[in-house]
């Protein structure tokens, strides 16, 4: 089991949000992190990424949570994490950087 740290950005920096072990925990708080936020808000500019030479993860993770992205875009735009974050975060990591629905 590997243990996933999950981070938002606050006042220009990245901080902790939060802890989980194992696939399954990961992407529960994942969801629950952008629930927490009032959702996505598909009409601004969102990205998912992948640290690793696999996106295996970040596709698990998309099949997992397909309720939040199912027909609310065309394709979801996915890249890999570059070597500055992927060095502190390992292989497997994944990203979803995106802006909250106003509330």
């Amino acid at each position: 089991n590997r243990r996933h740290d999950a981070a938002h950005h606050a006042h220009g920096a990245l901080c902790v949000l939060g802890k989980a072990r194992g696939a399954r925990q990961s992407n529960n708080f994942l969801n629950e992190a952008i629930a927490k936020r009032g959702g996505i808000d598909f009409t601004m500019p969102l990205m998912l990424g992948y640290s690793g030479q696999s996106d295996s993860a970040l596709q698990e993770y998309i099949a997992a949570s397909r309720e939040i992205w199912e027909g609310k875009l065309p394709q979801l735009p996915i890249t890999s994490i570059g070597s500055t974050i992927g060095t502190h975060v390992g292989p497997g990591a994944i990203v979803v950087a995106f802006f909250a629905k106003e509330t």
